[in-house]
């Protein structure tokens, strides 16, 4: 009984680190420059303040690029940076898969994922004057 404990025990502890290194990350490097190269986003008004809908699918405002100024291990922070001249600083976590990230800013949220030197920045507002919710693609710049 003890030899079958004991092989129970050693599979359990086997499992256990397996699983601790498939979700042990290692996060990118995201520090530099992302310009965004496509994207889209969808504006309304809000209960308060009525306005047309505007459904942007070119994304031509927004978004212009996020710049990473510092990283420790999964934890980052820096600015995004309105193609209307806004800058809002942003603080943001990976998840554990090393790959998919939140932000949060001073106007709302962003998630999305990083693989190599492309980025997707999803995000919505939260503001009581207007609804904004897109998608953008961004690329690292050299």
């Amino acid at each position: 009984m003890k030899l079958i404990i004991s092989k129970l025990s050693l599979a359990l502890l086997l499992t256990l680190v397996a699983s601790a290194q498939a979700y042990s990350a290692d996060y990118p490097n995201i520090v530099g420059t992302w310009e965004r190269v496509s994207g889209m986003r969808a504006v309304t008004g809000t209960a308060q303040n009525k306005q047309a809908p505007v459904l942007t699918a070119a994304g031509e405002s927004g978004l212009k690029m996020i710049k990473i100024s510092t990283q420790n291990s999964g934890v980052f922070e820096g600015e995004a940076k309105l193609v209307d001249g806004e800058n809002h600083l942003i603080a943001g976590a990976f998840r554990k898969d090393g790959k998919r990230y939140v932000m949060s800013s001073d106007i709302g949220t962003l998630s999305g994922e990083i693989s190599g030197d492309e980025m997707e920045a999803c995000f919505t507002t939260l503001l009581t004057t207007v609804n904004i919710a897109g998608c953008y693609q961004l690329k690292k710049l050299k």
